[in-house]
């Protein structure tokens, strides 16, 4: 079973706190553009280097996102 991971670049961290279970996260752009919460206090398993920007990217397992963890995730969930 391969680990599922998330590439966001580490400068662009802020922190926040999640509207629905009310956790405090930090808030991230991810290297495909959008933007994604992390789970406060979450490490990186790895870091690597953007070849096109040279910019640090922090890469999190799928795990620690907050969407994977948020008690109210259904309440944020896009319906087409």
């Amino acid at each position: 079973m391969t680990r599922q991971c998330v590439k966001v670049f580490e400068d662009s961290r802020g922190p926040g706190t999640c509207r629905g279970c009310a956790a405090a996260l930090d808030w991230y752009d991810t290297v495909a553009g959008k933007h994604m919460p992390v789970n406060s206090g979450a490490v990186p398993v790895r870091s690597e280097q953007d070849e096109a920007t040279w910019r640090v990217v922090a890469v999190f397992d799928a795990a620690d996102t907050h969407w994977a963890t948020c008690p109210d995730r259904q309440r944020f969930k896009k319906t087409p």
